[in-house]
Order: structure tokens, then C-alpha cells, then sequence
């Protein structure tokens, strides 16, 4: 294993913004599933809450301006906190139904990632709504209410509200219906004891993620 990592930033200025975006939600999805493990320690959830605040406030301005230096400098440390993290205390189920998508059609990773990761949240924020309350009272403390419930919509509509001003999909294209069992089963069949995931998602549970991502 290298000793040292060197993030030069000016090699990512000419990254289009497109990927740019892409890249930067599968550190963000990286950052939030490695803090929701059940691995996760005192270490890895304080790299995590590094990495989310950053990713929230510099991926807007390198998507906007690609030769922000600061923006392409933080993002690169970002990314790497949150690679620090989740190779710690693995992913959730975010990543198993993003690798299906990829997997099934080609779908770029962050792309599936970013698309996926506010329907996992709603279903964590339904059934154990604590988590992700807790994660905003580490990252956003300035957001809370004090009310669980509230608090856990609120993280998840900040990821929705951060996807539409990346200009990042919330279907995909190629999905169809037929293919849906397939997915969900294949994607149950990766996470299940083996992702140390805050709440056991059920197939039904899956099968609608995937419903709700099929083009209207």
C-alpha cells in the first residue's frame, strides 16, 4: 500500500461538468453510506462529515466554474477523505442497486449512484428516521429542528435539492419494467450480509426504488 497520496487538483480542471457532477456525488454516496455503516468509528464518521460538508459546498461551484482551483482542490481532498472512509466500513445498498444499473446498462457509476442515493435515504428516513437526523446534526447542525422525522426529510431533500442544481437525472433511461425483478434480486442478493446497512431493505422495498426510476 502507497504511504503517500499526492491530489493535484489542476489535472481535474478540465474534467466537463457532467462528470464532474457524476464523480462527485459517488464520493458523496460514499461519504453518507460509510457514515450509516455499522462499521463505522469515531475516525471514519469524522472523515465522512468532512467530506459531505465539502461536497455540498465546492461540487456547485466547480460544476459552474471547472478552473475554480479551490473548488477543484477541496473536491479532490473530499473525495479522498470519503475513499479513507468507505474502504473502512464498506457501502449500503445505494452502490448494490447503482452496480445492477451499471451492470444491466451501462449506466455510469456515479450517475446510477446519484440517482439512487435520495430513494435509499427515503426509505432509511421512513424506517429509521434517527440516522439521518443524527447525520445533519454532524454535518448541518445550523438545519436542525430537533425534530427526528423532519430532520431526516430535511437531509434528504438537501441531496435532491444539490442533484437538480447539478443538473443530474433522477430516472434512468434505459430502465424498464421487465427488468425489475431481475435488479432488485440481484441487487438484495450483493448487500445481504455482507453491507453493514442501518435498515434491511426487503425485495418490495427495492422493487419500488427501482419503479420510481423508470421513465414516466
Amino acid at each position: 500500500m502507497p504511504k503517500v497520496a499526492i491530489l493535484d487538483s489542476t489535472l481535474l480542471m478540465g474534467l466537463p461538468p457532467q462528470i464532474t457532477a457524476e464523480t462527485g456525488l459517488d464520493a458523496l454516496t460514499h461519504a453518507i453510506e460509510s457514515y450509516l455503516s455499522g462499521y463505522a468509528n469515531q475516525q471514519t464518521r469524522e472523515w465522512s462529515i468532512s467530506a459531505i460538508r465539502t461536497i455540498f459546498e465546492y461540487l456547485p461551484q466547480a460544476h459552474k466554474n471547472g478552473q475554480n482551483l479551490e473548488a477543484r482542490q477541496a473536491l479532490a481532498k473530499a473525495s479522498f477523505d470519503a475513499g479513507l472512509a468507505f474502504t473502512r466500513t464498506y457501502i449500503g445498498y445505494v452502490h448494490a442497486i447503482a452496480h445492477q444499473l451499471g451492470a444491466f446498462y451501462h449506466v455510469p457509476h456515479g450517475r446510477a449512484n446519484a440517482i439512487v442515493l435520495p430513494k435509499v435515504l427515503g426509505v432509511i428516513a421512513q424506517r429509521e428516521p434517527r440516522v439521518l437526523a443524527e447525520l445533519l446534526t454532524q454535518v448541518f447542525p445550523e438545519k436542525v429542528t430537533g425534530k427526528v422525522d423532519s430532520d431526516a426529510k430535511f437531509l434528504v431533500d438537501m441531496v435532491e435539492r444539490l442533484l437538480a442544481e447539478l443538473d443530474l437525472p433522477t430516472v434512468v433511461k434505459e430502465l424498464k419494467q421487465s427488468d425489475i425483478t431481475a435488479l432488485a434480486d440481484q441487487a438484495i442478493k450483493e448487500a445481504f450480509g455482507v453491507y453493514p446497512v442501518p435498515v434491511v431493505m426487503t425485495r418490495f422495498e427495492c422493487e419500488e426504488i427501482l419503479r420510481e426510476l423508470v421513465p414516466g
